[in-house]
């Protein structure tokens, strides 16, 4: 494989390990509670919709609840989605605490499907990592 690929890989892989696999595991601290920086905030459930796989783009159902007047049927974020049975378990009026991360205007779900994939993206940062390492090492012997 030629050095310039080699540089390339090298590259790439930090890259991604910083700027994606990175900030995701960063921000999936936050919303853990492990890191600090994230604000935890109580809404009251304002309406509640049951996205059928029929309606969805991707043909899958979604469970959604809002908070505030904007309508629930408009995407934004103003709304989050929740498993189907918590969603069951919810009521118009009742409370939800949700997590809130600066400069991100989404809001998370504590313990929700983002914050559970950290495992993943544990394993996804080393093999990023462990590509940049195998790509600079074979570079630095080659230029000795």
């Amino acid at each position: 494989m030629s050095l310039t690929r080699r540089v390339i890989i090298a590259l790439l892989a930090l890259g991604l390990a910083v700027f994606v696999t990175g900030r995701n595991l960063y921000k999936q601290g936050q919303i853990s509670g492990r890191i600090s920086g994230a604000e935890a905030r109580s809404v009251v459930v304002a309406q509640k919709w049951h996205q059928t796989a029929e309606e969805h783009h991707a043909g899958r159902d979604v469970y959604w609840v809002s908070w505030g007047d904007a309508d629930i049927h408009a995407v934004g974020h103003h709304r989050t989605n929740l498993p189907p049975e918590r969603w069951d378990a919810i009521a118009i009026g009742d409370s939800l605490e949700l997590t809130f991360l600066a400069g991100d205007e989404r809001p998370y779900l504590r313990g929700g499907l983002f914050e559970s994939s950290w495992s993943f993206d544990l394993v996804l940062l080393v093999v990023e990592v462990g590509v940049a390492i195998w790509a600079i090492v074979t570079i630095v012997l080659e230029l000795k």
